[in-house]
């Protein structure tokens, strides 16, 4: 036999157009003439004798519940040759649409689908590859909405018309639009199931801002008469002093946290923050898990780098991801063996590359095309949001996250953040 698997993404078509400089709907109507698995008797044709007929091993049915991982009939092309020499037990049925149902089909159907089983672990193997080696991290929302446009579809519908195509030939056209977009759709379900979530989040998001800056001005207004008429202060009045000034501060931080969420003309003002710093303060505010934890944080960066980012995001992506680093390294590692480095350079005037890794237990080669999914994590009570967001918020500023495989520490994990630089 000889199986061929043919990915029907459009990145898969936009690169086979492009090497062999033929259209996408010529590429499409040649995919859908010879789909399938053929089985060829003495060099005659046996199955598929019909259109009906052509998923006779049930490849389709077989899919239904695993749709990312199992392969379609209009993903394959496959020529299985047999004898009447050598397989006398294998005949046709009455119909001849299928095969007569003895011991002997049945061997043969779970050769081939053995067969097929095998290229399912290579070609995920190679999207696993093709992850780890991809400056993406995943599908946004707007990726996923314009993978399941229709209008390519209506296209190959009109040229098909325009040439004298049947009914039946428009149907299957459909059919196969259907199939290329399932698993893009029941990914698209998951998101807006996320979205909804993260909308309640929104509607409440305003109102911790106000309530905490609200309060926060009057502790301010405080702290700066009491400055004013009572110092200079005693060494233990003004340790308590510089302690409630942090606490200010940190609260109107994870104020700030959430404003994201809240304004929506966030994004169309210019926003510049100093990336050291925002490190630094994202740390701060995961001071007493990193002590509670006896994490060691070390961090490799310049002083002078400017990230084209609202610092309120740019915190929320970096404390999703320490946060993680934490809660990992402290899973796996000793109290006194427990390390996240932060390792920063500029990749040229435009982009900053960040790689944040830990020595826990690392990501299963099998998660690393699944964790920026909504609703995957393996954390005791995690709810599978954190990296969703970030992989959203990083989307709106053309910036990009991926995993590193192997970690640099140990095995662990790495993330690679390439963020918008701003020229000094």
């Amino acid at each position: 036999m000889e199986i061929r698997v043919w990915d029907r993404d459009a990145e898969s078509i936009q690169d086979i157009t492009e090497l062999y400089s033929m259209k996408r709907s010529a590429y499409k109507s040649t995919l859908r003439a010879y789909k399938g698995l053929s089985v060829y008797r003495d060099g005659v044709l046996v199955l598929p004798k019909s259109e009906a007929s052509r998923d006779w091993i049930g490849l389709d049915l077989r899919r239904v519940g695993r749709v990312g991982d199992r392969i379609s009939t209009n993903q394959i092309i496959g020529i299985i040759e047999i004898s009447s020499s050598y397989n006398p037990q294998i005949k046709d049925a009455t119909d001849r649409e299928k095969l007569v149902d003895t011991i002997e089909y049945l061997e043969f159907t779970t050769i081939i689908k053995a067969a097929v089983k095998l290229l399912e672990g290579l070609r995920k193997s190679d999207r696993i590859e093709t992850d780890n080696h991809s400056v993406e991290g995943s599908r946004t929302l707007t990726d996923l909405l314009s993978s399941v446009d229709s209008q390519e579809l209506l296209s190959e519908v009109e040229e098909k018309v325009k040439s004298g195509a049947t009914v039946e030939d428009l149907v299957q056209i459909v059919k196969d639009y259907s199939s290329d977009t399932q698993e893009k759709i029941e990914d698209l379900k998951d998101r807006l199931v996320y979205y909804g979530q993260v909308a309640s989040v929104g509607s409440i998001s305003g109102f911790i801002i106000h309530e905490i800056r609200g309060r926060m001005t009057s502790v301010k207004r405080y702290l700066d008469y009491t400055e004013k008429e009572y110092s200079p202060f005693n060494q233990r009045i003004q340790k308590s002093y510089d302690y409630a000034v942090l606490a200010h501060q940190r609260m109107i931080d994870v104020s700030n946290t959430f404003a994201p969420i809240f304004d929506a003309g966030l994004r169309q003002r210019k926003n510049y923050c100093n990336l050291l710093q925002e490190i630094q303060n994202s740390i701060e505010l995961l001071d007493k898990k990193v002590i509670d934890n006896n994490v060691k944080i070390t961090i490799d960066c310049r002083e002078d780098l400017i990230v084209s980012m609202h610092r309120g995001e740019l915190q929320t992506v970096l404390i999703n991801i320490i946060d993680n680093a934490i809660y990992w390294t402290s899973q796996k590692n000793k109290k006194e063996d427990r390390n996240i480095e932060i390792v920063v350079r500029s990749e040229d005037a435009k982009h900053i590359m960040i790689e944040i890794s830990d020595n826990g237990p690392g990501i299963d080669e099998n998660d690393v095309g699944r964790i920026f999914s909504p609703g995957v994590t393996k954390k005791k009570f995690g709810v599978g949001m954190g990296l969703v967001i970030v992989t959203e918020l990083l989307s709106k500023y053309d910036a990009d996250i991926s995993v590193v495989m192997p970690g640099r520490i140990d095995g662990g994990a790495t993330f690679k953040l390439l963020l918008p630089g701003k020229r000094n």
